[in-house]
């Protein structure tokens, strides 16, 4: 019997499990990528059955959320602002370790009871978390999720079939009729790695018009600038909505200095050590252990 490394795209290893690791005998297999979703005949990102459950999509932003949140009241209180906002677009920048997936998620997971809030965090290291088709998936369950208690069977598969921006115009006159707002929240858009997978970017899928009761809150770091990017029409409005440079913590740049000595020091354990840290860095994903029996 012997003992094989698999990697997968879902399940986090741990400085504790690299050790255990460096005790096995073993081999590393490298799971197959995705499959590219196509468009509809006109090149429209388009909703479809869910594949996933409700705690699938929350559960990824109760892994990037903080415990609790810590000197951001500020912050806060801009984000009750914005979502208090008809419709628009409205960008929070700032470089890494700064905070802004910990705020979002947050928010994400804490909203005001007069919205109803839908996410996605792009993390570009996870192949399941980094693109366009994974922006899709996860929309579609999210928006389909807040449409359930409201439709009937008929009118849940009608809706499976439409666009992406058709979608949230329905949501968003939907929650209106509740007096609520529709919030959509999407995090760290230069980890977007949809080109490498010959997929549309996640921004070419945003609306180019402003839907009326959806506000849009987007964040990235300085560079790559989305504004800039070849993707968008010079008169979409994220060129032109208001932009927020987010101020980084005493807080946060203490963690980035934890996780800088804890790779260093993994660096210097074993060479095993550094192999398995160099595959993580290019495995697009994660890795866990499985025992198997050849």
């Amino acid at each position: 019997m012997s003992e094989r490394i698999k990697v997968e795209n879902n399940t986090p290893i741990t400085t504790q499990t690299i050790i255990h690791i460096e005790n096995m005998s073993g081999n590393i297999d490298v799971p197959n990528t995705k499959k590219a979703q196509p468009p509809n005949d006109n090149g429209e990102a388009v909703i479809k059955e869910p594949s996933t459950s409700r705690a699938a999509f929350l559960s990824h932003a109760y892994d990037i959320a903080p415990v609790k949140l810590l000197h951001r009241e500020n912050e806060l209180q801009l984000l009750n602002e914005i979502c208090h906002n008809e419709s628009g677009y409205f960008l929070f920048k700032a470089p890494a370790y700064t905070g802004k997936s910990s705020l979002l998620s947050w928010y994400f997971l804490h909203p005001p009871a007069e919205t109803w809030v839908v996410g996605f965090f792009i993390v570009g290291r996870i192949h399941s978390q980094s693109d366009s088709n994974a922006f899709m998936a996860s929309l579609c369950e999210q928006l389909t999720h807040l449409v359930q208690d409201d439709y009937s069977e008929e009118q849940k598969r009608l809706f499976l079939g439409k666009t992406l921006i058709e979608s949230l115009d329905e949501v968003a006159m939907l929650a209106k009729t509740k007096n609520k707002r529709l919030v959509l929240i999407v995090d760290a858009l230069d980890e977007d790695m949809s080109t490498n997978h010959h997929l549309q970017s996640i921004v070419e899928l945003l609306p180019r018009h402003e839907i009326p009761n959806l506000v849009i809150v987007l964040s990235c770091r300085p560079e790559p600038n989305v504004q800039d990017s070849p993707y968008l029409s010079t008169d979409h409005p994220i060129n032109n909505c208001p932009v927020y440079n987010l101020k980084q913590l005493q807080l946060s740049k203490n963690f980035k200095k934890r996780a800088s000595e804890e790779l260093n020091a993994l660096y210097t354990k074993s060479q095993q050590s550094v192999d398995i840290a160099s595959l993580l860095a290019i495995a697009n994903g994660t890795l866990t252990v499985c025992k198997r029996t050849l």
